[in-house]
């Protein structure tokens, strides 16, 4: 009897189980579910995250929307004539390479043509969650890593392709915590985002990433100003006198800081050559990757590209391209300089505002905002654009979603939309 007693039990404990996962299940829509996998998927491995993208593909195309979000998405076409000419100036120089990359990019424009016609402002701060949740995950295998290799010059990756990568998708984390931080009155949400924040900035230290440092001093700085967070600043900004004091009292604690001056004459003879490639085709470029075949050699090791977000448009798709480019990027950012209007998207505004400066300091010594994991993260980012251009989830009370769910009625939130601030952007 006592045994058919506890069956009981462990029956209905699966029971509740099931029916919470169930009903947490229905709190979003199959779309929003496909973004934060996205987001989720940036943190576990290139490959995971390449799979989630040709999962997007597949699944717009069973849904047969392909179509629409690949020609309907606000300055989408300038992006199309970017691959085109990136696919057709790579075949053209012989960079079979460089085609492929086209073609990645193009995979990539569509995530973000997508995300930004689903996204809401619920959405954009579940993304943010989820990376700074996912992120825990890439600090493990960075921990793992430094203890089995760490040591004096070796440098950590994670789950990314290298270091910098790593560095790079840090800046946006921590960046996204600090977003949140500032927002929430929640002690338990305070203390889940300082601990993101605690362990990212150790993860920085394991990747030896000097830029990155800058970079992230300059945004977070930038981002307690306009957020008028003025003791929060004071603060901060004595923690990177104490850091700066640090370096120069333990050297042997950061010995890269050593090689400042070595590494950044080493960064001037790789522009140097870009530079000269770019002269000789400044109008089209030669493509993606089109620096590999300068075989140009450093440390024993082949340079693939520049280290500039603002040499390697210029020698991939030359002026033609870079100009595509801006234009798109100025169609993406207007609807996002317009959030600094509204009182409840000030905030992401002010994160934006901060991740294009970090990304811009950043990309001046490496261009690792052109990676597959990083480029995933930063188009999710520019997707807040369609905040202002989609309806708005209604808030419903929690026994009539319960009702909707229990009775079956799966609908989706789409048809418990509204329209909210759509007048002030027409």
């Amino acid at each position: 009897m006592a045994h058919s007693g506890t069956t009981k039990e462990d029956n209905n404990i699966i029971r509740t189980v099931f029916s919470s996962l169930k009903r947490k299940a229905y709190q979003y829509s199959v779309d929003e579910w496909v973004v934060l996998g996205l987001a989720v998927s940036a943190f576990l491995s290139i490959y995971v995250a390449a799979a989630a993208m040709l999962f997007v593909v597949i699944y717009l195309i069973k849904e047969k929307r392909l179509k629409g979000v690949a020609f309907t998405a606000p300055g989408i076409k300038y992006l199309w004539a970017l691959c085109t000419l990136g696919v057709i100036v790579a075949l053209a120089n012989g960079n079979k390479a460089g085609a492929l990359v086209a073609l990645l990019l193009a995979i990539i424009f569509l995530i973000g043509a997508f995300a930004r016609s689903v996204m809401t402002r619920a959405l954009f701060d579940k993304v943010v969650d989820a990376s700074c949740a996912a992120s825990i995950i890439s600090f493990a295998v960075a921990l793992i890593q430094y203890v089995i290799f760490g040591g004096d010059m070796n440098r950590v990756c994670s789950v990314f392709i290298n270091p910098n990568y790593y560095a790079a998708v840090i800046e946006i984390v921590v960046l996204f915590a600090v977003y949140k931080l500032v927002r929430t009155g929640n002690w338990k949400l305070r203390g889940f985002y300082t601990v993101t924040i605690a362990l990212n900035i150790v993860g920085l230290y394991f990747s030896g990433c000097r830029t990155a440092v800058v970079a992230l001093c300059a945004a977070v700085s930038l981002m307690l100003i306009l957020y008028r967070r003025y003791k929060t600043l004071a603060a901060f900004l004595g923690s990177c006198v104490l850091l700066a004091a640090l370096m120069v009292a333990v050297p042997e604690a950061f010995p890269r800081m050593g090689q400042v001056g070595i590494d950044m004459g080493k960064r001037i003879e790789i522009w140097q050559r870009a530079l000269e490639d770019i002269l000789k085709h400044p109008v089209f470029g030669e493509g993606a990757l089109a620096y590999v075949s300068f075989h140009f050699v450093v440390d024993g090791m082949t340079v693939v590209h520049t280290h500039s977000i603002y040499l390697e448009p210029t020698l991939s798709f030359g002026i033609l391209g870079t100009a595509l480019i801006l234009i798109y990027l100025k169609k993406n950012l207007s609807p996002i300089w317009k959030m600094r209007e509204i009182e409840t998207d000030r905030g992401k505004f002010v994160l934006a505002l901060g991740l294009l400066v970090s990304v811009a300091l950043h990309g001046i010594v490496d261009a690792t905002a052109f990676g597959v994991q990083t480029g995933i993260l930063l188009m999710l980012v520019l997707s807040m654009a369609g905040i202002q251009e989609n309806p708005q989830p209604v808030c419903l009370p929690v026994h009539r979603l319960v009702y909707l769910q229990d009775t079956g009625l799966r609908q989706r939130r789409n048809t418990a939309y509204a329209y909210k601030d759509k007048s002030r952007f027409s």
